[in-house]
């Protein structure tokens, strides 16, 4: 009696886990249909998703009802079914409220303990989103395609695992290479840098890993002709492929024709620069030649010679910017240097970037000059313990750069008579002012007793535009 107890309860729980079990699967999509396609069972899940309720859909033909279109003949369906016993794919729908949606369809075919064909079995899954989303994607892909080919510009679409998937016109017509012939990314590396492929891929690599947009600079490429062209490239990421891979664009810029114009533009600079020191070479030199018979005479020539000489200074450092302008205090370091700058402590500099024009670089440099030479004869720079602060800055508002030339620790110091050359009234002096008003400046000497201050001010429009923000001279 025990046992035939025990065997009842074991039967009431599996009948249990069998409810369960069919209840769980009525939640899906599923149908069974007659070989003619009337449907013979409806579960709950496709009632949620077409909207039929099983005692509207059952006895019905399901391709009717459901409006089905198929991707290929259902002859074809029909025959696989037959051989392969299953098929799968997706087919177009419409719902009991109209909406068109797409599912994926897992036919199965049930045969009787005889073989033959009796029913099918269908699962449902609907994927209307994600072919919607699958549809937009490559839609997306194609037009990027199509905008990549027809790029003026050198541009190439490839997948991370390096597979090139499109190539601009542009591409072809610059490097002579065919797309055939740029399958990969590697390949392309192979052809156009044969002698530094793989530290270009390796950096390419490394920058691809974290996801950042990778630069290769400007570098030399060969073309199929053998012709080396300047290529600037980089690559940016674009998001992901349909297969998940991620997408990226390698955009070039040929700068070729710019760097042969900067390299021919530099070496006329450096031509042009090597005629004017010629010149002033030649200016010195007949002024040391020069037959002078009076100390005066003498002086004269000396102090010419100086002003040729710092000029000659302030023409080497704007050859070395290429004459497109010269950084302060790169220049007062320049015009100091023979002076005082080889001595720690006897200069002190400070200040902000700030480039000056070609005009105001040369006119700059002979206030400098005049300067240093008065500090030298008279000033800080004639005694020991003597020292020079230039200090300056650049007025918020207008721009207005304010540079001081302070001096400390020289002899003692009163206001020069008009007819010295201390530049209170002498040649020196005339010279500045002369300079200055030049460049719509202005300058304020203050013969302080401890040392002469001096002040100048230029206006904005005597800077370079890349003033505040070139800092490649700042020492």
């Amino acid at each position: 009696m025990t046992e035939q107890r025990a065997a009842e309860a074991a039967l009431r729980e599996s009948e249990a886990r069998l409810r369960d079990l069919l209840a769980t699967l009525d939640l899906g999509a599923f149908m069974t249909r007659d070989l003619d396609g009337r449907i013979r069972f409806w579960s709950a899940g496709s009632e949620q998703l077409y909207g039929w309720g099983a005692a509207e859909a059952v006895g019905r033909d399901a391709h009717e009802l459901l409006r089905t279109v198929f991707p290929v003949p259902r002859t074809e369906i029909a025959a696989a079914l037959e051989h392969d016993g299953e098929w799968t794919g997706d087919l177009r729908q419409w719902t009991r409220d109209g909406r068109e949606i797409v599912v994926t369809a897992r036919k199965a075919l049930r045969r009787d303990p005889g073989g033959r064909p009796v029913a099918v079995l269908e699962s449902l899954t609907d994927v209307t989103a994600q072919r919607r989303a699958e549809a937009a994607l490559v839609g997306s892909e194609a037009r990027l395609r199509a905008a990549v080919e027809g790029s003026p510009f050198p541009i190439m679409l490839h997948a991370e695992d390096g597979e090139v998937l499109a190539l601009s016109r542009s591409w072809t017509e610059l490097s002579g290479f065919g797309p055939e012939e740029i399958p990969t990314l590697s390949a392309w590396l192979h052809l156009a840098y044969p002698d530094r492929h793989q530290e270009i891929e390796a950096l390419l690599e490394e920058e691809f890993a974290v996801g950042e947009v990778a630069r290769t600079g400007e570098k030399t490429i060969r073309t199929k002709l053998g012709e080396a062209r300047i290529w600037d490239v980089q690559a940016v990421p674009l998001g992901r492929l349909p297969d998940g891979r991620r997408l990226r664009m390698s955009a070039a810029a040929d700068v070729t024709e710019r760097k042969h114009t900067e390299e021919q533009r530099l070496l006329l600079a450096r031509e042009v620069d090597h005629r004017a020191k010629n010149a002033l070479a030649v200016v010195q030199a007949l002024l040391r030649l020069t037959p002078v018979r009076e100390e005066e005479t003498r002086r004269f020539a000396a102090t010419v010679a100086d002003r040729v000489a710092a000029v000659a200074r302030a023409h080497g450092l704007l050859s070395r910017k290429r004459w497109v302008g010269a950084e302060l205090r790169a220049l007062i370091e320049e015009e100091l240097a023979p002076y005082a700058m080889d001595t720690p402590g006897r200069v002190r500099l400070a200040g902000p970037p700030v480039r000056l024009t070609v005009n105001a670089a040369l006119s700059v440099s002979m206030v400098l000059h005049e300067l240093a030479t008065n500090a030298t004869k008279h000033g800080a720079f004639s005694a020991p313990g003597g020292q020079v602060d230039v200090a300056w800055a650049r007025d918020p508002v207008d721009g207005e750069l304010r540079l001081d030339w302070r001096e400390i620790g020289g002899p003692p110091i009163a206001a020069p008579p008009p007819s010295s050359d201390r530049n209170g009234g002498g040649f020196g002096s005339r010279l500045i002012a002369r300079t200055v008003r030049q460049l719509s400046g202005s300058i304020e000497f203050t013969w302080d007793p401890v040392g002469l201050h001096c002040t100048l001010r230029l206006p904005a429009d005597r800077l370079g535009a890349a003033a505040m923000e070139d800092t490649t001279d700042a020492a």
